[in-house]
């Protein structure tokens, strides 16, 4: 994570939620950004049956709009960390200029992201320029009912497990999820028929093909003063990728 950062810089953390990568008890000069308080988070991941003792105090809760407006100005850390936030974000391009905001001319923005060929994305199609292109424009704030729909419906296993390596010889098989089909068409009208926010994975990835989105962004004007610093690079059943604000 910190091939490309400074540790000693002062830097953002959005939602580490119960497993930060750069905690203030271990002395990184960083604020936290997510979308509940510490209290919001104790009592989800207790309900969770997660330990929620590394939970640390949040800096500033989002609840739409920009960073920049939430954190008080333009140009103010020289790294921001988000690990599996982005696959989750409907508006990624809007995302992804938000960060930039943020950041000082030479700041890092490093991401973690799920490879979708060893999760249970698998059998979902990498995500297009034109719907993140699309999703832009409309400045979405909810995944759509197509979206809501296909997660749940295509949600793959393999040897039972929701993740695996690259090395995994284990057969898919079909999920155990109780009637996906019944539960998609469920989750679908619910959607269709409510505003109420459903998280599932929105986009999904290779290295290759975010590097392509990245790219495409950048020669459409929608994505400008990011660029990667490396091909992103795979490890596991995810991947890294950082960016760095350009002047």
């Amino acid at each position: 994570m910190f091939r490309h950062i400074d540790r000693r810089g002062h830097g953002l953390e959005i939602g580490p939620s119960h497993n930060p990568f750069a905690p203030k008890a271990e002395g990184f000069d960083v604020q936290v950004l997510d979308c509940l308080d510490r209290a919001g988070l104790v009592q989800k991941y207790i309900d969770l049956g997660v330990d929620p003792g590394q939970i640390e105090e949040v800096d500033y809760v989002w609840t739409g709009g920009s960073y920049a407006e939430l954190v008080g100005g333009e140009e103010v850390f020289d790294w921001v960390i988000s690990s599996h936030s982005l696959e989750h974000i409907p508006n990624m391009a809007g995302f992804l200029q938000d960060c930039r905001r943020i950041l000082k001319p030479g700041g890092v923005l490093a991401l973690v992201l799920p490879d979708k060929r060893f999760i249970f994305d698998h059998r979902r199609q990498v995500s297009s320029l034109a719907s993140v292109v699309d999703a832009q424009l409309r400045n979405d704030s909810n995944p759509t009912p197509g979206t809501v729909a296909e997660f749940n419906l295509l949600f793959a296993q393999r040897g039972g497990l929701d993740l695996w390596g690259p090395w995994s010889v284990e057969r898919f098989r079909p999920s155990i999820r109780q009637k996906p089909s019944q539960v998609a068409r469920t989750a679908m009208k619910e959607r269709i028929e409510t505003s109420r926010y459903q998280d599932v994975h929105v986009w999904c990835f290779t290295p290759e093909s975010f590097q392509g989105l990245i790219e495409g962004l950048t020669e459409l004007s929608i994505l400008e003063g990011l660029e990667l610093i490396a091909r992103p690079r795979a490890r596991g059943n995810e991947f890294f990728a950082f960016l760095r604000r350009t002047a």
